[in-house]
């Protein structure tokens, strides 16, 4: 993966306002134009810290701590931050190749998603008891990448990817292997996050390409694979997302909320980039959103108080 043109990493020291440990929820945002990962306090977006240092963050995820995990993918690395931005643990590995991550709230355990490995072989996922244990490696043989994962309050591990074809393909992974969800009554294009939806029960699944189309949307998709209404996401101005790449699903005690960056930078009629949060399932028009804070926005995870 190639940094976007313009990249303009930060030289300035981490910092992290005192005020927001007082914050119920932290947005944390990586951003891949300026090797800076960002936190916001919810529900007002307002910019709360800068973490600098990183070189390519990417995905991430978060623990019933409220810590969490970013992928610093070329250094090979994971790194698990506080809500206050002090450096807690380091899982380093080479070729470590780091996506993106997920949590077991039953354990603790962490599962790291690889895209694909070195020379092209398929990508994997690695997953620690703790982060200097020896990881067990899961793989689905009909999956060659590996993209984003979740865990259900009862430890399930869902995988999404694509096949040799480049068709999307979503894994189910239990503690050796992971197998194929037969998808019906509806199809996922391009997919993307994927979170547990805890307020209704039930898994979501974000397309990258919605209905074969440029939007972006989210699918409920049940235990047994089946496909339900989609819900749509619209940028700040009203109009189609760009690239919503990584988002975060939070519940707030009556509803559900996606959090997550719109990335400007690859489209044609370039607006600023923004992070965005949604109501769901109603999608639409963003809550609120805070512009202009990040570049080329990707990973996203939100840390509970």
């Amino acid at each position: 993966m190639m940094p976007p043109l313009g990249v303009r990493p930060d030289r300035h020291r981490s910092w992290v306002s005192p005020d927001a440990a007082n914050a119920a929820q932290l947005l944390f945002e990586s951003d891949l134009g300026t090797d800076d990962v960002y936190i916001f306090a919810l529900p007002d977006m307002t910019l709360k810290g800068t973490l600098t240092g990183f070189k390519e963050p990417l995905g991430e995820c978060s623990d019933n701590h409220g810590n969490v995990w970013i992928a610093n993918s070329l250094k090979n690395e994971m790194l698990e931050y506080s809500r206050s931005g002090a450096l807690l643990n380091k899982i380093a590995r080479a070729n470590l190749n780091p996506w993106a991550c997920a949590v077991n709230p039953v354990n603790g355990d962490i599962a790291i998603t690889q895209e694909n490995r070195p020379h092209f072989q398929p990508g994997q996922v690695l997953v620690y008891s703790n982060p200097s244990s020896a990881p067990m490696i899961l793989h689905n043989p009909a999956q060659v990448f590996y993209f984003y994962a979740a865990y259900d309050p009862r430890g399930h591990l869902w995988i999404d990817g694509t096949d040799a074809l480049g068709h999307s393909i979503l894994s189910r992974c239990d503690a050796a292997s992971c197998t194929t969800i037969g998808l019906s009554g509806g199809s996922i294009i391009a997919a993307g996050t994927i979170a547990w939806d805890k307020d209704n029960g039930t898994w979501v699944v974000f397309d990258q390409y919605c209905r074969d189309a440029p939007s972006f949307c989210s699918y409920p998709v049940s235990a047994l694979g089946v496909v339900g209404t989609p819900t749509t996401y619209l940028s700040y101005t009203g109009g189609a997302l760009c690239d919503l790449i990584q988002v975060a699903m939070v519940s707030t005690g009556k509803r559900p909320i996606v959090v997550g960056g719109d990335n400007e930078y690859p489209c044609g009629s370039y607006k600023t980039s923004s992070v965005n949060r949604w109501t769901y399932p109603a999608g639409g028009n963003p809550l609120n959103s805070n512009l202009g804070s990040v570049f080329y926005p990707w990973g996203a995870a939100v840390s509970v108080k």
